[in-house]
């Protein structure tokens, strides 16, 4: 928790000590229903810290997995993050296999030849207050948090240039902007998060 602590501290501050680095990126409400604010880069690792505050109950909008491999620690409230496998025989429900690329300002979806897949394998697993965890850029997982839940994400550099989203309806490919979260709601989510920590 100290490294989590002083990188928070770093950002209310707005100054960056030891190994902690000014972060890049503005802070955002992400479509899976929180808000994402940039921390801290640590250089020499070329990891990036970012605070994800859910605001308010709800699960991800989709399935997804990430670019990068990441660890991470729930400062309060609880994850239940649902782990899937799928594959073209897969007897569960039936998905479509999109590829999500960032772009400037927000993200885009890319289904051109979007393949069919069903889930093979499905497990729940419950993270408390203070638990720590770590996936892998390919795990496909969904996440349910309730409202004001807060963790901090260490994620390492991308392994790739898109993540994997499956969707179980339509979708238009082409850009979506995110909204930015202006600098007094960053700041009371950064505040909130230290206090947490104590």
């Amino acid at each position: 928790m100290g490294t989590a602590r002083g990188a928070l501290r770093s950002a209310v501050r707005a100054v960056y000590e030891g190994p902690f680095a000014a972060p890049e990126g503005a802070a955002v409400l992400h479509p899976n229903g929180f808000a994402k604010l940039p921390v801290a880069v640590v250089p020499d690792t070329g990891r990036r810290l970012f605070l994800h505050v859910w605001l308010s109950d709800g699960e991800d909008s989709h399935v997804h997995n990430h670019r990068w491999d990441f660890s991470s620690i729930v400062l309060t409230g609880q994850l239940d993050n649902t782990l899937m496998e799928v594959g073209p025989g897969g007897e569960g429900p039936r998905y479509r296999a999109l590829r999500h690329r960032p772009c400037a300002g927000g993200f885009r979806f890319d289904g051109g030849d979007a393949p069919d897949v069903g889930v093979t394998a499905l497990r729940t697993v419950v993270l408390p207050e203070r638990s720590a965890y770590t996936m892998d850029a390919l795990t496909l997982h969904r996440v349910r948090a309730g409202r004001g839940t807060m963790t901090l994400v260490a994620r390492g550099m991308a392994s790739r240039a898109y993540s994997d989203v499956l969707l179980d309806g339509p979708v238009e490919d082409g850009e979506r902007r995110m909204r930015t979260i202006g600098s007094s709601e960053r700041m009371r989510y950064l505040r909130r998060a230290l206090e947490a920590l104590g």
